[in-house]
C-alpha cells in the first residue's frame, strides 16, 4: 500500500512546500506588505484604515509562517 501512495504523498509534500514558498513571497513582497499597511506610521493612518488594508490577514499570515519555520527549527 505504501508503495502505492508514495508518489502522491511526494506530490503533495512538494505542493505544500512550493505553496510555502510563494506565500512568503507574495506576502513579503513590497506590495503584501503595502496591502497589510506595514508602510503606514500611526500619525498617518487614515479614517477607513481597516476596511482598505488587510491588517488582520497580514498579520496572521506573517505569524503563520514564524509558526512554521519555529516547528521546522523544533
Amino acid at each position: 500500500m505504501f508503495d502505492l501512495m508514495r508518489p502522491y504523498v511526494i506530490i503533495t509534500n512538494l505542493m505544500t512546500l512550493i505553496w510555502f514558498v510563494v506565500l512568503q513571497y507574495y506576502r513579503f513582497k513590497d506590495t503584501g506588505r503595502a496591502c497589510a499597511g506595514e508602510f503606514l506610521t500611526p500619525q498617518k493612518l487614515p479614517g477607513n484604515y481597516g476596511t482598505v488594508y488587510l491588517v488582520q490577514q497580514g498579520q496572521w499570515l506573517k505569524y503563520y509562517v514564524i509558526t512554521h519555520y519555529v516547528i521546522y527549527i523544533i
